[in-house]
Order: structure tokens, then C-alpha cells, then sequence
């Protein structure tokens, strides 16, 4: 089935009606599922961008977002979901996509369409189809060939660790395909200023029992050496902490 859709949208691509602004929504909808299936960018949501940050999608794409350098390559680069930077050359297989892209750019107008019309045309092709399952279906399929390697990688006798970091090395790719990125936590810098904080206590607590150690045995106080020492180990603790955060 899912080769009877691709067929399907290849040969809308070069779709041709009297009535120009039919011709032009066939279109559109056959390059954004191109864009949808190739590119695993997500579908795009409408929004207010005064309300919210700038994040696109594939219907929501604007000119700007899009430079075209030649042989088929365009660079694009938005904000995505969750506000990461998708900041990619993309070599388009399909010359009548490119074309279709540059004729929709040189208009001012990247996809006049919008998500309810691309899910609606996605439901003719079976019942439940939507942009979100198209470009999940390409994860999967990513996923699952990644993990047939495995016979190649892998063995039964490898250890849980060697599997784990198979698996994650799977998923890893996955998450490249769909621009997926671990994100700073939005209460990180309050985090950072906390443990800073318990970081000076414990070191001043340290030292007080150190000196007080030393009164007992009637030894001396460590040579500042030694002190730096322990703020060169309590920085790196620190960055520790910072890193597990994320």
C-alpha cells in the first residue's frame, strides 16, 4: 500500500488542470507528502506566532526558511517543534520537486494548503492515514533496519551492556531522521544555582572538620595546594551534576 501512495504522489506532481488554482493545490499536496515521507519533517500546526514561538512545519513553511542552491540541494532552516533548529542540505530526488518548490517560493508562497487539507487527502488513501502515522511509518521502518543489523553486530553471547548500546545507537539514528534533540530542561539554570549553593556548603563544612581533624592531632593546616585541589574536584562534581540534568 504504501508504494501505491508514493506512486500516487509522483504522478500528482506534475498534476495539470484548467483551472490554475486546482493545479496548484494537487501540487502542493503531492510535494508536502514528498517533503513528509523523504524528509520526515512534521505536517506543522497553524498557530499565532505572537502567542507562541515561531515553530513550522511542512504546510507552515515560509520562504525564508528555504535556499536554493542547486542540483536539486536545498538548505532548510526553521524552528521545529519544541523550538529545535532544523538547519539541513536536502538533495530532493525528484526534479519536479525541486521545480514545484521553486515556482511555490518565486510565488511568496510556500504551501497555501494547510494540515486539515493534507490529513483529509491522506484519509483517501486509508481510513485513519495521517501525516503524523505517514512520517511515524518511516521512523519504524528506519528503526527496524537498524535493528536487522543486528545478526551483524550482535551476538546472543554479547553482554546487556553491548546490546543496550546497540539499541541506542539505533535509536540514535531514528532521532537524526527526525530531528529529534534532547532539550535543556526549563528550570536548568535555577538548578545549576541551587547546587552551586550546596556545593559552597558542603565544601565550608569539609574544611571545618578538616581544621578541626588537625586541632585534635595537633597537625597543621594543608597547604593551599591542597585546597585548590579540593575546588578543582568540586567543579568537576559540579559539572557532573549539570550534565546528568540534561
Amino acid at each position: 500500500k504504501i508504494e501505491d501512495i508514493r506512486k500516487d504522489y509522483r504522478k500528482k506532481l506534475k498534476y495539470k488542470n484548467s483551472d490554475p488554482k486546482e493545479q496548484r493545490r494537487v501540487r502542493e499536496l503531492a510535494t508536502a507528502m514528498y517533503l513528509i515521507d523523504k524528509l520526515a519533517l512534521r505536517v506543522g500546526n497553524e498557530k499565532n506566532t505572537d502567542e507562541a514561538a515561531d515553530t513550522v512545519g511542512c504546510c507552515s513553511l515560509r520562504p525564508e526558511h528555504l535556499e536554493f542552491k542547486g542540483d536539486n540541494v536545498i538548505h532548510f532552516e526553521f524552528l521545529g517543534k519544541d523550538s529545535m533548529v532544523y538547519s539541513q542540505d536536502q538533495t530532493i530526488e525528484i526534479d519536479q520537486v525541486y521545480k514545484n518548490l521553486k515556482d511555490f517560493h518565486r510565488s511568496g508562497t510556500i504551501f497555501i494548503i494547510n494540515p486539515s487539507d493534507l490529513n483529509k487527502h491522506l484519509s483517501e488513501y486509508m481510513d485513519g492515514l495521517s501525516a503524523k502515522v505517514f512520517r511515524t511509518y518511516n521512523a519504524s521502518v528506519t528503526l527496524q533496519r537498524e535493528l536487522e543489523a543486528m545478526d551483524e553486530e550482535i551476538e546472543e553471547t554479547s553482554s546487556i551492556n553491548e546490546k543496550n548500546a546497540f539499541y541506542n545507537e539505533c535509536n540514535r539514528k531514528v532521532a537524526i531522521l527526525c530531528n529529534h534533540q534532547r532539550s535543556i530542561p526549563a528550570k536548568h539554570g535555577e538548578q545549576m544555582v541551587k547546587m552551586q549553593k550546596k556545593l559552597e556548603e558542603y565544601e565550608a563544612k569539609l574544611e571545618a572538620l578538616e581544621e578541626h581533624i588537625d586541632e585534635l592531632g595537633g597537625k597543621k593546616k594543608k597547604k593551599k595546594k591542597a585546597k585548590k585541589k579540593k575546588k578543582e574536584d568540586g567543579d568537576v562534581f559540579l559539572m557532573m551534576l549539570s550534565q546528568s540534568t540534561c
